[in-house]
């Protein structure tokens, strides 16, 4: 049996390179490709001949490809201005599609493919809906999550220190808190203000030391000023032996004082201000 060598679909793109479709010489069933070195750039416009070429090589009828419009499209398709054409309406409800349509007319063939291709893209999309037990079953998560969440109340001129933006809010219990989902500490705020501690904190080593300083300090940029890590910084080495300390200016203006505090971690290596 002589095999049908004649080229289906023959594509030239900007670079010159080329792809062609024929049927293969191993059986009539059998689709040969040929493309240059590198491949064949190919437009989606080409892309409904190429399947159909494919299909032809073999002998067979290539299935009908429709362009699909967009779910705005589908009602203008389907309902052209008043002519001799035949009019059908389709609109998606929930999970059907409902179809309406005037008896008798005529249609175009392009008229014909659109209007096919935009009930397909309707069914699609009422296949893609939920149905009402779904719709019921999420309205009844969302209610649910909807009691859980903690009320929010007004919103605060103020900023995420978490660089989330202006989200904070005051939620139930008087907690200030992010509103960002991403958030990675929305309780920072909260946190923050939870602390007493209204004096510096210093951690003494042997060669190093490290100051917390309290939040009062953020105020009118008296951190970039600290008078406690000039006076440390200025020192020959520990004023005290090494541990941590909760530091107060003397009254009389000499100096700090050192109230020792609690502090688990061992004391090595460099420190840093913090």
């Amino acid at each position: 049996m002589t095999v049908d060598h004649t080229i289906r679909y023959r594509y030239r793109d900007m670079d010159g390179d080329e792809l062609a479709v024929r049927r293969s010489i191993e059986g009539e069933s059998m689709v040969y490709l040929a493309a240059s070195d590198g491949g064949v750039v190919l437009p989606p416009e080409e892309l409904p001949k190429l399947v159909a070429s494919l299909y032809r090589a073999t002998g067979q009828e290539p299935p009908i490809i429709l362009p699909r419009p967009g779910a705005a499209q589908i009602r203008s398709i389907l309902s052209p201005p008043d002519g001799d054409e035949i009019r059908v309406t389709a609109w998606v409800e929930g999970s059907m599609v409902v179809l309406a349509s005037t008896p008798g007319g005529r249609v175009h063939p392009h008229g014909a493919r659109l209007r096919a291709a935009a009930i397909v893209a309707a069914a699609d999309l009422a296949e893609n809906a939920p149905g009402p037990e779904q719709v019921a079953a999420m309205a009844k998560v969302i209610d649910d999550i909807t009691e859980r969440r903690p009320p929010m109340r007004d919103s605060l001129a103020a900023y995420c220190p978490m660089g989330c933006g202006r989200t904070l809010f005051v939620a139930d219990g008087g907690f200030i808190t992010c509103s960002y989902v991403h958030c990675p500490r929305p309780t920072a705020v909260a946190d923050l203000l939870e602390d007493r501690e209204t004096e510096h904190i210093v951690r003494f080593g042997l060669e190093t030391f490290t100051v917390r300083h309290p939040l009062r300090e953020r105020l009118d940029e008296s951190l970039m000023d600290c008078a406690l890590h000039d006076h440390v910084k200025g020192l020959a080495g520990p004023p005290i032996r090494p541990g941590q300390y909760r530091a107060r200016a003397r009254t009389d203006g000499q100096g700090w004082t050192w109230e020792p505090l609690p502090d688990p971690q061992h004391i090595e290596g460099v420190a840093t201000d913090e």
